[in-house]
């Protein structure tokens, strides 16, 4: 049985310049010149790229708009300064964490060694440790002069500290009483006692090496006790009072 589908016949066109261009044409349907092909193309790859101008509007009006409110905006100093102390202050912790903690076991091993732990207690706060020791210890009452047997123990903490890897730091040293009142030729207040026996350790300090420039004495009578010194009747609680005679040495690493 014959095929009785159209069947496509050649045609020839003339073209400009003498040359002849063969067309295929298909029953029902007009020839397509090559001519129009390109033109087409040309138009489908211009609308292919035309969604890259708009893109690259909008990304250059959203830059335009943050510019704008930056320049009209005014940074909050105090969340900057707080942000610059984060970045910071974790590189700093990082830096003297290693000598800061093994200073502070060094000092916890030596009273131990010394057999003082119900005289001296030693605690680390982040860049500060801090060293209490009872004034029953170190000194008689009324007296700012370090008992004998008191020296060595303070030499002991001193050499901890300037052995320690701890390159950069300050030493406050604090002097503490009780209520009890004070009336003597050389001590006419526990302001004067407890300053006193602040600067006796502090003088043993510097004896031993430590430079002045890094030392700090006072003394703050009873004006901040660890306990209340007396009871809620105003009666004297002589285990207060014992607690709140003190010398606090205070270490801070910079």
């Amino acid at each position: 049985m014959a095929d009785a589908s159209p069947r496509s016949s050649p045609s020839k066109i003339a073209v400009k310049g003498g040359s002849t261009k063969l067309l295929v044409k298909t029953s029902g349907s007009k020839p397509v010149s090559p001519v129009y092909k390109k033109q087409t193309a040309h138009v489908e790859e211009e609308g292919t790229d035309a969604w890259l101008m708009t893109y690259a509007d909008m990304i250059t009006l959203i830059l335009c708009f943050f510019v704008i409110m930056l320049s009209v905006s005014e940074p909050k100093k105090d969340k900057f300064e707080k942000l610059k102390q984060q970045l910071t202050g974790g590189f700093i912790e990082k830096t003297i964490e290693a000598p800061f903690k093994d200073t502070f076991q060094e000092f916890q091993k030596m009273i131990e060694d010394a057999e003082v732990e119900r005289d001296v207690s030693a605690e680390r706060r982040g860049n500060v440790i801090t060293l209490e020791m009872s004034g029953s210890l170190l000194f008689e009452a009324g007296s700012a002069v370090l008992k004998p047997d008191a020296a060595p123990v303070v030499a002991n903490m001193i050499k901890t500290l300037t052995e320690s890897g701890i390159k950069n730091y300050t030493v406050e040293v604090e002097g503490h009483s009780d209520n009890s009142g004070i009336d003597s030729a050389q001590f006419p207040s526990n302001w004067e006692l407890s300053s006193a026996r602040a600067s006796s350790v502090v003088r043993l300090m510097i004896e031993k090496g430590i430079p002045a420039s890094r030392l700090k004495a006072s003394g703050l009578a009873d004006a901040r006790p660890k306990v209340s010194n007396t009871d809620d009747y105003g009666n004297p609680v002589p285990e207060n009072q014992a607690q709140n005679r003190r010398v606090v040495m205070r270490i801070e690493s910079k």
